[in-house]
């Protein structure tokens, strides 16, 4: 039976799409953030969903072969809450950019009101950048890319 602390605690948890969950959490992502699936654009080995959801736009990059979310980018007023994108990796991440921070290998590069910071791992890569009001970046897990496409392609 479950408690009620244990049911108010379920209902509290977000649903969402985030790297390495199938392609059909994205309906779940698109309704968390309030925002409209404006089209889903097919390529050779993968498929990219494009979601607004107010100043936000998520493109989020499924791999045909296994159906999971292996890429997602952003671009908006703020930067997304990395948490729910990276899911299950965001541990990862934060691991990662701590690590750099402490050792100085932190690729960070300010240009007068803009700057950029990269973060990578063995398998997980993320990207920010942006100013006041404008920002952008994406976040890949390099393993789960399929065979034949170059993070390059990912935009």
């Amino acid at each position: 039976m479950i408690t009620f602390l244990q049911l108010f605690v379920l209902l509290q948890l977000p649903v969402h799409a985030s790297l390495g969950d199938k392609a059909d959490s994205i309906d779940s992502d698109q309704k968390r953030m309030k925002g409209q699936r404006l089209s889903s654009v097919s390529q050779t080995n993968y498929t990219v969903h494009h979601i607004q959801a107010g100043s936000l736009r998520l493109k989020e990059y499924v791999s045909v072969s296994d159906g999971k979310v292996f890429a997602i980018t952003w671009k908006g007023t703020q930067h997304p809450d990395l948490s729910a994108l990276l899911g299950g990796y965001y541990t990862e991440y934060t691991t990662t950019h701590q690590q750099n921070q402490t050792l100085s290998k932190i690729d960070r590069k300010v240009h007068g009101r803009r700057s950029s910071l990269q973060v990578q791992s063995g398998n997980i890569m993320v990207e920010k950048s942006g100013h006041m009001r404008g920002s952008r970046g994406k976040a890949v897990v390099m393993s789960l890319i399929p065979e034949g496409v170059s993070p390059d392609e990912i935009k």
